[in-house]
């Protein structure tokens, strides 16, 4: 579905909400996954905080985590947006914290991550709608992480995604 003809819902404060129950549970699978992977267990924020998730190990705060879903492979974009707002947040929350802060982009064709601390985010540029769509984020300053600096999430079930996962596996854990 194209994002420009997306619908929304409002939620109990009057505020949209652009994600439908297929992204939710899109979302909620890989973080599965990935509690078996890193053994850990991912818990979602709520709605509009600036972190989506944090993993708990053994107790204790042990990452941030912000978790994408594509619709298509890995190498069909050189690069990955990750917004300012949200490096900006999990950059934060690592130094304040002591704790990793960890981009995850589940592809179509396997599941990558890469440290926030590794990405360059010295030339950010505006990227997004060339208008404005349905909310004020659907333009905003972007940071290109490059795919093939994302380490690939070994141990992973090809039915995680529907997609089949490459034999060159990798970086299964921070």
């Amino acid at each position: 579905m194209q994002y420009a003809n997306r619908t929304y819902r409002t939620n109990e404060q009057g505020l949209r909400v652009f994600t439908t129950p297929a992204d939710h549970a899109s979302e909620q699978a890989v973080a599965a996954m990935l509690e078996q992977v890193w053994r850990c267990d991912l818990h979602r924020y709520p709605h509009f905080a600036p972190v989506d998730w944090y993993a708990e190990r053994d107790g204790r705060l042990s990452a941030l985590v912000e978790l994408k879903t594509r619709s298509h492979a890995s190498d069909r974009h050189a690069t990955v947006w990750l917004n300012v707002r949200k490096h900006l947040a999990l950059s934060l929350g690592a130094m304040h914290y002591g704790v990793p802060s960890l981009f995850v982009v589940a592809f179509t064709d396997g599941v990558r991550w890469i440290d926030v601390s590794e990405i360059d985010a010295r030339r950010p540029r505006i990227g997004g709608c060339s208008r404005i769509v349905k909310a004020l984020t659907d333009r905003e300053p972007v940071i290109d992480v490059p795919v093939d600096r994302m380490k690939r999430v070994s141990l992973v079930s090809p039915s995680v995604l529907g997609g089949a996962f490459g034999e060159d596996q990798q970086g299964g854990g921070w």
